[in-house]
């Protein structure tokens, strides 16, 4: 499936070396601008009251995801599929403590422009506000609202379709200590997700849960969580009825054992049914869920990382539930205390219960930081990535390229 409305007519007017300059004076001049506000932002880590303004430019070798064997690139003008978005973003983070409630709100906006294809600007914001509860000796827990709107990412969009989510969360979460090592949770919470493009994916989700955790002295923590979901597609509904939604039961087991002093390794373990009158009949079954990460900080300046994951999917990617398994290796290397050198590889599989194909996503990520003083943050990233889908028609490959730039007040 393509995007919708795509404008091109404006790539025709100005030779790609002039547009790239003038996009450049533009980034400089914002950073110029900004640094006179740097000797008056007196910003630090600990303050419970901050604000940030932050720019970025993005390089897209293949922005619609298409199957560039497929369709000429010449058909969409000089510059093939390839675009610029640049994205300027406003945030801040609020934070009080009475008594022994703690309440936390943090919230930020963003503007993406694309150069050539006009018609997929949009606008993204991730909006949260905490309340972290405690109530005598042995009771505590939190509840959460978040409210936000983005793009899906690369790894998790379903088809290899990228769309504009909006997710609204709220979450409630109590612990009831029992003894000083073992404790009573329970949870629940509601989630609606609407979708621009994948509109008949849209869905409400509710779920409940109740888990007991133990911890022992020298730091290791062991669990088993039971939780229930029901989840409805919302546009379907009003045509099928009951048969939009099923219920999806999880059991799940987990461990965290710090191994030595700079080795951490964590586990879960357990499954995941759907059942009732989902979507499609044949979604019902059982399917393994688990992970697995191993953290290991060889020194100060080194940091490695193997992870494994298999969960259920997002419901909004498909109206057929499917697995989503991921594997990923990453490396930190901090090479003085403002700069930092990071690259990640990962592959992602995803599942359809009524399918024999799986979808891949392969990718590689390498990002460099610099922080010159505790206001201002620098990066920049390259990163390459190739998506197989269930047919031929839905694999793409693409290269992104970005610089971003940051200012605590």
């Amino acid at each position: 499936m393509q995007l919708p409305v795509i404008q091109t007519e404006k790539c025709f007017d100005m030779p790609l070396v002039v547009r790239k300059v003038g996009i450049a004076k533009r980034c400089l001049s914002v950073l110029l601008l900004a640094a006179p506000c740097l000797v008056q932002a007196a910003y630090d880590p600990s303050d419970r009251f901050y604000l940030y303004a932050e720019g970025g430019y993005l390089f897209d070798s293949n922005i619609l995801r298409l199957n560039t064997s497929l369709r000429p690139a010449q058909d969409y003008g000089y510059a093939g599929y390839s675009d610029t978005v640049r994205t300027t973003t406003v945030g801040g983070h609020y934070e009080t403590t009475w008594s022994r409630q703690q309440f936390t709100l943090n919230g930020k906006f963003s503007d993406s422009h694309y150069q050539r294809f006009s018609g997929l600007d949009y606008h993204s914001w991730n909006a949260q506000a905490a309340w972290n509860w405690a109530f005598g000796t042995r009771w505590n827990g939190s509840i959460t609202y978040g409210d936000s709107k983005d793009q899906s990412s690369i790894e998790n969009a379903g088809s290899g379709i990228r769309d504009v989510l909006r997710d609204r969360n709220l979450d409630g979460r109590a612990i009831f200590s029992l003894t000083s090592r073992i404790g009573l949770e329970l949870s629940a919470g509601r989630k609606t997700e609407r979708r621009e493009l994948q509109f008949t994916n849209d869905y409400n989700q509710y779920t409940y849960g109740v888990g007991l955790t133990t911890a022992t002295e020298k730091g290791s923590v062991f669990g088993i969580r039971a939780q229930r979901s029901r989840i409805t597609y919302v546009w379907l509904k009003q045509f099928i009825g009951s048969r939009a939604t099923y219920d999806q039961n999880q059991l799940l087991l987990s461990a965290r054992w710090p191994v030595t002093r700079k080795t951490t390794f964590t586990a879960t373990g357990g499954w995941v049914k759907n059942e009732g009158n989902g979507l499609p009949s044949s979604s019902g079954g059982r399917n393994r869920i688990g992970s697995f990460e191993w953290n290991w900080d060889v020194d100060p300046k080194n940091n490695f990382n193997l992870s494994y994951g298999r969960q259920s999917d997002n419901p909004g990617n498909n109206t057929t539930p499917s697995v989503l398994a991921n594997y990923a290796a990453s490396w930190t290397y901090r090479p003085t205390v403002k700069t930092q050198i990071s690259t990640r590889a990962s592959e992602s599989r995803r599942d359809y219960s009524n399918q024999t194909n799986r979808e891949r996503t392969d990718l590689y990520n390498l990002t460099l930081s610099w922080k010159p003083m505790t206001q201002l943050e620098f990066s920049t990233f390259g990163q390459r990535v190739r998506f197989h889908g269930t047919t031929q028609s839905n694999d793409y490959k693409l290269n992104q390229y970005g610089v971003n730039a940051r200012v605590f007040y």
